[in-house]
């Protein structure tokens, strides 16, 4: 795959001297950035600001529901008796049901996705935040609950990744035994390592993505 286009690397420097007020002036780039490596004719979606809801261990009482839900609705989640369902299939209660808990909100999730609203496969959850000035444990615990978050509502995930941008550094967060481990040697956002982590995750997901 080609690298990113020269005035996009570009821009993701534009700010390397003198941050900017707010981290949603990173978004736009970091989106061009992401829609390059996981384009959308390949079932990708890049999904800003998605919700991960507060998990939920359904009961047995649940379980035929489960097996029969319909894959309509938004990608809010939709409602099955007591149960809700995020576009990952996670199970949720509503809040009107008392699934008051947190929502935890990260900048992106990137998926790989079918035309149904509750079949996403999550691969990477990303943080941003404006600069490196923050210490490295205090910036990434808050990446860290949000993949923690998504884990306990997946047991079958065992392969998940985050990326934690600060300014123009990158931090990837992975997957060890299921726990989330982080590499605290930070990257560069136009390094090579980056754009093959991208690359190479993107390959793997890159075949038709059919229900079976």
């Amino acid at each position: 795959m080609e690298p990113p286009p020269l005035w996009l690397q570009r821009r993701l420097r534009v700010f390397d001297d003198i941050p900017p007020r707010y981290e949603s002036s990173w978004y736009g780039p970091h989106n061009s950035l992401f829609s390059h490596f996981f384009p959308g004719e390949q079932q990708f979606l890049v999904k800003p600001q998605p919700k991960i809801r507060p998990s939920f261990d359904p009961d047995a009482s649940f379980s035929s529901t489960m097996a029969e839900r319909s894959f309509g609705g938004s990608d809010e989640g939709s409602d099955f008796g007591d149960i809700s369902f995020s576009s990952d299939g996670g199970p949720a209660l509503p809040r009107t049901r008392g699934g008051g808990g947190p929502n935890h909100i990260p900048d992106f999730i990137i998926a790989k996705a079918t035309e149904f609203a509750h079949q996403d496969r999550t691969l990477f959850i990303v943080e941003v935040k404006v600069d490196a000035s923050q210490s490295l444990h205090f910036a990434s615990s808050q990446l860290l609950r949000y993949m923690e978050a998504y884990l306990a509502n997946h047991d079958d995930v065992d392969d998940l990744f985050g990326l934690l941008i600060r300014g123009t550094k990158v931090h990837v967060l992975s997957l060890v035994d299921r726990q989330v481990v982080i590499d605290e040697n930070a990257i560069d956002i136009n390094d090579q390592r980056i754009w093959d982590l991208l690359h190479h995750i993107a390959q793997q997901n890159w075949a038709t993505y059919e229900l079976q």
